[in-house]
């Protein structure tokens, strides 16, 4: 937990660890959405994220949320503006991922974030940064972000085994209830030896610079 607070600049109080970047994207997308209902039922995405995104997204659509899918331009990019221009007043959360899994695009997400806060400061910003985590820099407080998500074993780790990273103030509805593992935010018995696979993977990482 230390070692990947390290990693994106945060503190280690607000990293949950999951059993992959699908629950860490599910838990992101459907936690905040349920936490936040009550400001409002509208969500926006892009056109060409992973299926952990899009399919919670169409599950909260399916339930009466309003889902906006920004489309990209010709090399696979999400236009901040185009992203700004679609937050309305019941916008509760944009989800941009970092990398693109298909093409390899770099999202800008200091300005799609920047973008999105000016127009409505209260909204909430996620990554799924499964793709991105070890390869570009990931500094969430520096670029406005308020969710990550991670997996490690893109990361050259054990595979199921993820994280979710939350802004310190950010209300977060658990999706999995049960022991109250992770201070109460994601139930059930940790993968310790995936976690201490994903260290592992980690340190790998810092050492090649």
């Amino acid at each position: 937990r230390r070692l990947l607070a390290e990693f994106l600049g945060v503190s280690d109080r607000h990293i949950i660890f999951t059993s992959g970047g699908t629950e860490a994207n599910n838990l992101a997308i459907i936690g905040t959405a349920m936490a936040h209902a009550k400001s409002g039922r509208h969500i926006i995405t892009s056109a060409v994220e992973h299926p952990a995104v899009l399919a919670p997204l169409a599950y909260l659509e399916s339930k009466g949320w309003r889902i906006t899918r920004i489309g990209v331009d010709a090399i696979g990019r999400v236009s901040p503006e185009a992203v700004a221009a679609a937050v309305s007043e019941d916008t509760v959360l944009v989800s941009i991922m970092a990398v693109n899994n298909e093409v390899g695009v770099i999202q800008p997400l200091a300005e799609i974030a920047g973008a999105v806060k000016k127009r409505r400061p209260q909204v909430l910003v996620h990554t799924d940064a499964v793709q991105a985590l070890g390869k570009i820099e990931l500094k969430p407080l520096e670029q406005g972000i308020d969710l990550v998500s991670v997996s490690a074993h893109k990361l050259h780790g054990p595979k199921g085994v993820g994280a979710l990273w939350h802004r310190p103030d950010l209300r977060l509805e658990p999706i999995i209830q049960g022991g109250g593992q992770e201070t109460g935010r994601r139930s059930g018995t940790e993968n310790v030896p995936g976690i201490a696979g994903f260290g592992q993977a980690l340190r790998s990482a810092m050492a090649m610079g």
